[in-house]
């Protein structure tokens, strides 16, 4: 699904199929086409948006993660990007490199092909027990940044509401009361295995902590689970 061009698009909306041909070890790509919405982020207001970030996560074809080595092409001098365990893209380029259609230099195996999947998530650090005030926080200011951006076609932005914990597979809620309640999790989906426990405020306006089973590897937010 594409949203407007002002939209954030959350990762398990957008895949870009992109990446080198069968014949290329090498391949040069501007800079505002691998980091799509990049600019768009970047542009609004600091203080508006150091709740969240937008992650770029490499989805290989026909090779393994370490075999992807991508180089920002400055012309001040060449800036290697590392490609994490879990795919995801640092650093990532800054406004002048995207406004200058900075080039990234993809080099890859004969026949390899890649994706890139681009999340929406917390800029929390990653622990066990959350207060549920600094979660809920970072989804009112990605729906919020989401919306100024696309300004007049806010209405084909995700609606966020939820924090969704990657690498754990349980967790609980704790309420004023004292009484805890399972957190629902993910039906199965090509970004985020079975389980993958998630917070929706709106749905829990009584929660005061979170606790996870193991603490994950990045909290994505998204739009409400259905079902």
């Amino acid at each position: 699904m594409r949203l407007a061009a002002a939209a954030f698009m959350s990762a398990s909306l957008l895949t870009l199929a992109t990446g080198a041909s069968a014949a290329e070890k090498s391949k040069a790509i501007p800079s505002p086409s691998l980091f799509p919405y990049l600019d768009t982020y970047l542009n609004l207001p600091a203080g508006t948006r150091d709740r969240y970030h937008l992650s770029y996560v490499v989805v290989p074809q026909g090779a393994k993660l370490s075999d992807f080595h991508l180089v920002l092409n400055r012309k001040g001098g060449d800036v290697p990007l590392s490609v994490a365990p879990d795919g995801e893209i640092m650093p990532l380029p800054n406004l002048s490199d995207l406004k200058a259609k900075t080039p990234i230099t993809l080099n890859a195996p004969d026949g390899s092909r890649f994706g890139i999947s681009l999340r929406v998530a917390a800029t929390i650090d990653m622990a066990r027990t959350y207060d549920a005030a600094p979660l809920k926080a970072s989804i009112e200011q990605a729906r919020s940044g989401a919306k100024k951006a696309a300004g007049l076609l806010a209405v084909a932005v995700p609606d966020f509401q939820t924090a969704c914990f990657g690498g754990a597979t349980a967790g609980t809620a704790t309420l004023a009361n004292g009484r805890t309640v399972a957190l629902p999790g993910l039906p199965k989906a090509d970004d985020a295995p079975a389980g993958t426990p998630c917070f929706t405020p709106a749905a829990l306006p009584e929660a005061r902590t979170i606790t996870l089973d193991r603490a994950p590897t990045a909290i994505y937010i998204e739009p409400k689970p259905k079902g």
